[in-house]
């Protein structure tokens, strides 16, 4: 199995909100849902763009007539790129979750972007959403839009059991694998996982944060509670109820059973024992 660098394969796009051609009918609402569960579910338009793909990174400019300029939202994609008709044309858009939106008066302003040298490379006002923030300046953004917000930097590189470099020899029964599913993999998925549960092990409360200081802020699995064997076609993850942080070694314990594994109140009750 080809070892899974997130942070190589998720991009990171800029969407843009224009108050003037489009009204946020829902903007309480949606804030609302976030504070609630976690996150709140969208769809949006991505201009001309199609190379958005489920898992990429969102950030969401305010532009036009609004109170500030600046950023306003940021999420995850959860589907490619699609189409659909709408007046005769044709539409592309993605959807989506937003783990963060602010009122129009309360935005990242846009002048920490365009007075910032870090940020030149990238046109922070564009027409119509979906150009590409490309890596370095992402992960500026990444720093940056988590000190505005006061929350801990995302953690986007995580390695898993399974992510093993094929490349390699290794001698026989060496290695033990622990499977995960792609809902686990999810970068979108784990960070609204995150906001609502917090990057603490639901099993043992490891905090790495705690323990290792800056390098460990944000570092955690997740893992996903419905058996892979329960999950029927349709099914549609809900990562707030669905997910639970647990720390590399917990989540390996999980898995030691099969082909069912362990539930989080069973390992719990596996350490009260011990």
């Amino acid at each position: 199995m080809q070892i899974l660098n997130l942070e190589k394969l998720m991009k990171t796009y800029l969407l843009t909100w224009n108050p003037k051609k489009w009204t946020w009918e829902h903007l309480e609402k949606n804030i609302a849902e976030i504070q609630h569960f976690g996150f709140s579910e969208f769809t949006w338009t991505t201009g001309v763009t199609k190379k958005i793909k489920d898992g990429d990174r969102v950030f969401v400019m305010g532009v036009g007539e609004v109170p500030k300029k600046g950023i306003v939202a940021s999420g995850w994609a959860t589907s490619d790129v699609k189409t659909r008709k709408r007046d005769g044309k044709n539409i592309v858009y993605i959807d989506g979750y937003f783990d963060t939106i602010r009122r129009s008066n309360e935005v990242f302003p846009i002048e920490n972007l365009v007075n910032n040298e870090k940020y030149k490379k990238v046109y922070w006002t564009p027409q119509a959403s979906g150009i590409n923030i490309i890596d370095e300046v992402a992960k500026e953004l990444e720093k940056d839009w988590a000190k505005f917000l006061n929350q801990p930097a995302l953690h986007h590189e995580i390695k898993y059991a399974d992510d093993i470099d094929i490349s390699k020899k290794y001698y026989e029964g060496v290695l033990k694998q622990v499977k995960v599913n792609k809902f686990e993999r999810s970068p979108g998925a784990r960070a609204v996982c995150l906001n609502k549960h917090g990057a603490i092990c639901s099993v043992c409360g490891f905090d790495f944060a705690k323990r290792y200081g800056e390098i460990g802020e944000g570092y955690i699995h997740v893992h996903h509670l419905k058996p892979l064997s329960e999950i029927r076609k349709g099914y549609k993850l809900n990562p707030v109820n669905d997910l639970r942080p647990v720390c590399p070694n917990c989540h390996a314990m999980i898995h030691q059973r099969k082909p069912k594994p362990y539930t989080i109140e069973e390992m719990k009750n596996i350490l009260r024992k011990k």
